[in-house]
């Protein structure tokens, strides 16, 4: 982990956030370095980050750790297991974790089941063993899960929680070594970031046989919900559901499953109560034979989702872009740790995409605009009443983001995958910027490679003239800079780097940042 001198590039700290040769009490799976996310309190200067697993039975037990960033070198503080000892040594942890927590649910596709209302009889019923014992053999574990990655994590100042997100259950396809719902893989958690409790968690996938994590962002925001404003946490998961959440609680607000997706019978959400369910080994099952998985394991809705306060507006993309599994074995003679328990077959069905404006107040669609040809990976961008929605067949398509109306497009000539963002030259002028990727294959962007083999590029827009540059803080939240008449908040970036402003300096290629006071 690395902290550079904004102004001058200048290294101010390094240190590592995790000793990949070192011993992790009740592991007996693999680490990895991809994309471990953070999120800081500037108040207690304590930084939260989590740790990389695979996505085969050779990963390793996930959990979250923080450290004082106000000491050189910075001290741990705390790390928090999300998932049980890997060799089957605590089959309580399940049922102490709940208990441990102010509030915890686990979503069956229709509604949350209250885990705190259970009886004890009924929460060892669904909780004890938890996992099993991850078909440990003395040396390794065929089973584990590690925390979300991409997109953005969130923190409230006042309160110091943060909020984050789990990856999936490992391995991704076959559950026969880790039976039960698997706490807390696909998961989203309320830590506070002092002490490293869980205040409440909130399992959107029980039982996981897809790859249907919760990467992506978390948002937390202000948001009028059934009438009321309060502060909510926004987030989507690869199933495809999203979900507004009690910040203070974790208790389900709304759900929004959108209608462009298609669900097979193969993908249905299990039923947490449920021993059958808890112990089904494969998504097919028991057929051995190849099964059109759908949503597919890279969507569902794979990007990151987008608020709009002052429309009171969620945004999402979710895609179609199916593929056909054959399960296979996890553990046995000439059988790889590597595996994740399913042998790719083939594709299936059309790709599409389809953008969807939901009322926050209800999580009811508004409107929806689709994309034939086409899937979608990244994120979109909501300022000034344009929804920013770049494409990875190398188009930027703007559209109204009251009526999902198009309004123009511009082709960029490359695949995109990631959200523009937006800010201010020297002179103030607003511009948009769009980074084009060299090559976009089917894992990446849903969609056929366009422009494979040239290189990546950056593009800057300019924006309509006589635009106000502003920023707006809330109580909770600090923003960047966008343009008016909205309320000045970049909602791919809001809620995450508390009472920072970010302005690009595009005509002296410097990155300038302005500090302001935190809010109260």
């Amino acid at each position: 982990m690395f902290a550079f001198n904004a102004l001058t590039g200048d290294l101010n700290l390094s240190f590592r956030l995790m000793d990949l040769k070192a011993p992790v009490p009740g592991n007996f799976g693999q680490y990895g370095t991809i994309t471990p996310q953070i999120v800081i309190d500037e108040q207690k200067g304590i930084l939260l980050g989590g740790v990389a697993v695979s996505e085969a039975a050779n990963a390793g037990r996930g959990f979250f750790m923080g450290y004082d960033i106000t000491q050189t070198p910075p001290k741990l503080l705390w790390r928090s297991y999300i998932i049980p000892p890997q060799d089957g040594s605590d089959p309580n942890w399940g049922i102490k974790s709940v208990q441990n927590m102010s509030y915890a649910y686990i979503f069956d596709g229709t509604g949350a089941v209250d885990l705190k209302s259970l009886s004890s009889t009924q929460l060892n019923s669904i909780l004890y063993n938890d996992w099993g014992n991850f078909g440990f053999n003395g040396t390794h574990s065929f089973g584990g899960a590690g925390t979300s990655w991409g997109g953005s994590w969130a923190l409230d100042p006042r309160t110091h929680v943060a909020y984050v997100a789990t990856a999936q259950s490992s391995p991704d396809y076959n559950a026969s070594l880790r039976p039960g719902p698997n706490l807390w893989a696909t998961s989203v958690l309320a830590y506070d970031i002092t002490t490293g409790r869980i205040v409440w968690a909130f399992k959107a996938v029980a039982h996981d046989l897809w790859d249907y994590d919760c990467s992506w962002n978390v948002i937390l925001a202000n948001a009028t919900i059934n009438g009321h404003q309060q502060e909510t946490v926004f987030k989507a998961c690869k199933s495809g559901h999203v979900f507004a959440l009690d910040a203070q609680t974790g208790k389900l607000l709304w759900h929004f499953l959108p209608p462009s997706l298609a669900v097979n019978q193969y993908s249905q959400s299990l039923n947490p109560l449920s021993k059958q369910d808890m112990t089904k080994p494969w998504f097919n099952y028991p057929s051995t034979a190849g099964a059109v998985m759908a949503p597919g394991p890279v969507g569902g809705l794979e990007s990151d989702i987008t608020y709009d306060p002052g429309l009171n507006m969620l945004f999402c993309v979710p895609y179609n872009y199916d593929f056909t599994f054959k399960p296979s074995p996890v553990k046995g003679h000439g059988v790889s740790w590597l595996t994740s328990g399913a042998d790719f077959v083939g594709l299936a069905g059309a790709v599409n995409a389809t953008v969807w404006g939901v009322d926050a107040n209800t999580g009811k669609s508004v409107w929806s605009y689709y994309v034939p040809a086409v899937g979608f990976r990244g994120g979109v961008t909501s300022s000034g009443g344009v929804l920013y929605v770049p494409l990875a067949d190398g188009t930027l398509r703007m559209l109204n983001a009251k009526t999902g109306q198009l309004l123009d497009t511009r082709l960029l000539g490359g695949p995109m995958v990631i959200q523009p963002s937006i800010g201010a030259d020297a002179d103030g002028n607003l511009e948009l910027i769009e980074s084009v990727s060299s090559g976009g294959g089917p894992l990446i962007a849903g969609a056929a490679a366009v422009g494979a083999g040239s290189p990546g590029y950056i593009v800057a827009l300019a924006l309509p003239s006589g635009q106000t540059l502003q920023t707006t803080t809330t109580t909770l939240v600090s923003t960047s800079l966008v343009p008016g008449p909205t309320t000045g908040i970049d909602p791919t970036t809001f809620y995450v780097l508390t009472a920072i402003a970010v302005v690009l300096l595009l005509a002296t290629g410097v990155l300038a940042v302005k500090r302001r006071r935190p809010a109260s």
